[in-house]
């Protein structure tokens, strides 16, 4: 079996620093807004519309579809598919 010695071991110690120092200012260097989102304008003449269906296609099993949008606004624009199964056991 091969063995393994540590001769200085403050090069561990050196090392494992500079990895926390480098770790801890890529950190604290990092873009504060990693997701930006589409918030209200100053402009007060848009809405949210929204048109949905469901129907029952057995006692057991139900399906779902629904679309929403804004309307009125240039400064962004937003559409949302959803739909949902239901399965009853």
């Amino acid at each position: 079996m091969p063995s393994f010695s540590l001769r200085n071991p403050y090069t561990i110690i050196v090392g494992a620093l500079v990895i926390t120092i480098l770790g801890l200012t890529a950190f604290t260097q990092m873009p504060t807004a990693l997701m930006t989102f589409g918030l209200a304008s100053r402009s007060r003449t848009w809405g949210e519309l929204g048109v949905g269906a469901q129907a029952a296609l057995s006692d057991d099993v139900s399906l779902s579809v629904r679309y929403d949008t804004t309307v009125g606004r240039s400064d962004l624009t937003s559409g949302a598919w959803t739909g949902q199964l239901n399965i009853r056991f």
